[in-house]
């Protein structure tokens, strides 16, 4: 019992003070875990969660069994690196100590991450994980629905954006925390290693436009969302004023109320009535065994990933819904507009919400540094206060023409997009589908901050 204790203890320094090495692969660029120093509360915690990770690694593999492999692609541009730093100081050395085969993909773009993830399968890893924000999360989303033609890889993400969209909408109880608490780091890895993994709805985007000399562009699938306006302008106004330190973000709001008059947008737009599911929607569902995991002793405490994963199938064929797919115009004003994916019961829908028109220059910067205050910068903080109009539905189109010419830029699923020539009869479309991905989500933070 002693001599387990010590080489535990020896394994978690060995791995929190020189980090396992990860010999490059010739496709795969490998990243050692690096030299790991850990001090006070943030000490404490990485070393309970070790603690949880050894667990798994302590396990022993029949011969016919191989340790799990799991493809990191990881955006080493976001956020100027911070993103990747933070993966190899809290995630990295858990999923090491789990006993996990670990090979790390740098990428530095957008094209590249997506062609990656249309690419990689089961014959190389059993898991993905993602590294850096909603728009990095976006693409590889993209690529694995690209490749339709093979089983999709479930993937964990780590929450190294700017604002997690994605993840914060899927599981808000962890991944809501602040920046600064490391836990929801931590978490996600572990749900990756515990196997907690559940199916998610995808939305997608494409651009349209009746110029039959202009080229489409190909659609792109998310979890998060999109929006434009006054909010988005002035954050993206913020990188600038990086001399203002941490004010840099409040001063935005400032500055550009200081100089410009947030004049509501005006936007014409067409959208689809949202259906929980009838007869006209929904497929019968169809009878068919899958093959069950082979067991493992922890299946008992966390259930199953097949009876995590499983779904229940109803029948919607005597269900009758005269509304569903019905499409109703609809003018939205505000200063701010959002579209935001929502997972439904067996589906998923869009909501959207626009608000804000009688701001004014005060009103917008007062709103504004709310959003500081609270870390967030897509959704206001008081949403049931803010906006005035909200709607649910399938699908919803804008027109993009009477934009003003400052407010041309709109954010597809945390990616910055510019309509730079008068957008005319340009229209973009942001619509539910029922294509899903499993996707590995904690449910719950097990560390309470007060017992540390």
């Amino acid at each position: 019992m002693q001599g387990s204790m010590l080489l535990e203890a020896m394994v978690l320094n060995r791995i929190y003070k020189l980090g396992k090495i990860l010999v490059e692969h010739k496709k795969k660029s490998a990243v050692g875990a690096g030299t790991l120093f850990f001090a006070g509360r943030e000490a404490d915690i990485r070393q309970q969660y070790a603690r949880e990770a050894l667990k798994y690694g302590h396990q022993k593999l029949s011969p016919e069994e191989r340790p799990r492999r799991v493809v990191v692609l990881a955006n080493v541009l976001a956020n100027n690196g911070r993103v990747f730093e933070k993966f190899k100081i809290n995630a990295l050395p858990l999923l090491n100590l789990a006993g996990i085969e670990v090979s790390v993909i740098k990428v530095e773009s957008a094209e590249q991450m997506e062609n990656i993830a249309s690419e990689i399968d089961s014959s190389e890893a059993d898991a993905l994980y993602i590294v850096g924000g909603d728009g990095t999360l976006s693409r590889v989303v993209t690529g694995l629905i690209k490749n339709s033609d093979k089983a999709s890889l479930p993937f964990g993400v780590f929450p190294g954006g700017d604002n997690n969209r994605s993840l914060i909408s899927l599981v808000p109880e962890v991944f809501s925390i602040s920046d600064k608490d490391i836990r929801k780091y931590l978490e996600s890895a572990m749900a990756l290693i515990e196997e907690r993994k559940r199916f998610v709805f995808v939305t997608k985007y494409t651009s349209e436009s009746s110029n039959l000399n202009e080229v489409q562009g190909e659609p792109i699938y998310g979890l998060s969302d999109a929006n434009l306006g006054w909010f988005l302008h002035t954050e993206l106004k913020k990188a600038k004023l990086w001399y203002w330190g941490g004010l840099k973000r409040r001063f935005a709001y400032f500055w550009e109320m200081l100089k410009r008059e947030p004049v509501p947008l005006i936007i014409s737009a067409t959208y689809e009535e949202f259906c929980p599911g009838c007869s006209a929607c929904r497929l019968a569902p169809i009878s068919k065994t899958s093959e069950q995991p082979q067991w493992k002793w922890w299946y008992y405490i966390f259930g199953s990933p097949a009876n995590m994963s499983k779904e229940k199938s109803k029948d919607f064929s005597k269900i009758v819904n005269e509304n569903c797919h019905k499409l109703h115009p609809v003018t939205l004003r505000g200063t701010d507009i959002l579209a935001e994916t929502a997972q439904a019961n067996g589906s998923s829908k869009v909501i959207v919400k626009a608000g804000g028109s009688n701001l004014g220059r005060t009103g917008v910067m007062r709103e504004g540094w709310k959003r500081c205050k609270h870390s967030t910068s897509v959704k206001s903080p008081n949403p049931d206060e803010f906006y005035d109009m909200t709607i649910e539905c399938s699908s919803i189109t804008f027109s993009l023409a009477g934009l003003p010419e400052l407010i041309r830029k709109f954010a597809i699923f945390g990616e910055v997009h510019e309509q730079k020539e008068e957008p005319g009869d340009r229209r973009i479309r942001f619509e539910a589908t029922d294509k899903k991905l499993e996707v590995y989500l904690p449910v719950f933070i097990r560390v309470d901050l007060k017992a540390v």
